[in-house]
């Protein structure tokens, strides 16, 4: 991935806080985190389940943090057949138990206790369901990579891998979008490999689960800026006609460089008036050719 200016651009995301960070002493924030790391490295065919898993771990978490005068959910019944799958997963009752869920041997329920949680273990609660929330969004995020991959067959052609999927999966993005168009003229859109890419580019950016591909992207976004202000560039010269990709390539914009931000502006206004220059048709007056530019002077 080659590095082209982005022209100052600030609209980083905030990094993405450790899961463990707010209260890293304490054993629920270190039994999600143990969790988090067993299930990062689960079978590509078995994510799909295990994020509806973490929904319902979380619902665990939640209903006694949300709802403690209601003894129903001080109680997890270990013979119901949804919970005892969910538990089943690496680290999952683990998580039930460090937040004060507990159980005799060859008991049939784990109990949080007779009485209602006190302000301390619903606090314990509700951190470790955000806890399992990002465990969640990683799942989710690793499934849609590795559909992804399933579906590129220059993806398909390399082992699978948890660690390093999202940085794969982005540069090789990018790299596709920033490749000239075709020598024929036909353009990289509507039926030709550069549209799903530019879908593939705003769901990074658009989707709240995925962390990891937009901190490659952030990390990138000397290449990733020029590279999105070319692709729209390159729509409004074929005419615009691929709309939908157009509209997607200046919300791809958008999100890596957020209206409003004062060291971006001279950069968005620059964009303003080159896809002013690549619409407007070039004219003849004479032996002089007016461009598009010459127009655009004009206009403003």
């Amino acid at each position: 991935m080659s590095s082209a200016d982005a022209g100052g651009g600030s609209g980083d995301e905030e990094p993405e806080e450790p899961a463990a960070k707010k209260q890293a002493g304490d054993p629920a924030s270190r039994a999600c985190e143990a969790m988090r790391t067993s299930l990062r490295q689960a079978a590509p065919e078995t994510l799909a389940a295990l994020v509806k898993d973490c929904g319902v771990l979380i619902k665990l978490l939640r209903n006694p943090a949300d709802k403690p005068e209601e003894p129903k959910f001080r109680k997890v019944k270990l013979t119901n057949k949804t919970i005892a799958r969910v538990l089943a997963n690496p680290g999952a009752r683990d998580v039930l138990e460090a937040c004060g869920f507990a159980g005799e041997a060859g008991a049939e329920h784990l109990e949080l206790g007779a009485d209602a949680p006190s302000e301390a273990t619903v606090e314990l609660l509700q951190h470790a369901a955000d806890g399992v929330g990002r465990t969640q969004e990683m799942l989710q995020e690793l499934h849609w990579l590795h559909a992804m991959r399933e579906a590129v067959p220059e993806l398909r052609a390399q082992p699978w891998a948890a660690d390093g999927a999202a940085k794969l999966l982005v540069q090789t993005c990018l790299n596709t979008l920033h490749a000239p168009p075709p020598a024929d003229g036909s353009g990289g859109y509507g039926s030709s490999p550069k549209s799903p890419w530019v879908e593939r580019l705003h769901h990074i950016l658009s989707v709240p689960a995925m962390r990891e591909c937009r901190e490659v992207v952030a990390e990138g976004k000397a290449f990733a800026v020029p590279t999105v202000r070319g692709v729209a560039l390159e729509l409004i010269r074929e005419g615009g006609h691929d709309v939908h990709t157009l509209v997607l390539a200046n919300k791809c914009f958008a999100l890596l460089w957020p209206p409003g931000e004062k060291r971006t502006l001279d950069g968005r206004l620059d964009f303003c008036y080159a896809c002013l220059d690549a619409a407007l048709p070039e004219v003849r007056q004479g032996n002089a050719t007016v461009g598009g530019g010459s127009f655009a002077c004009v206009l403003f």
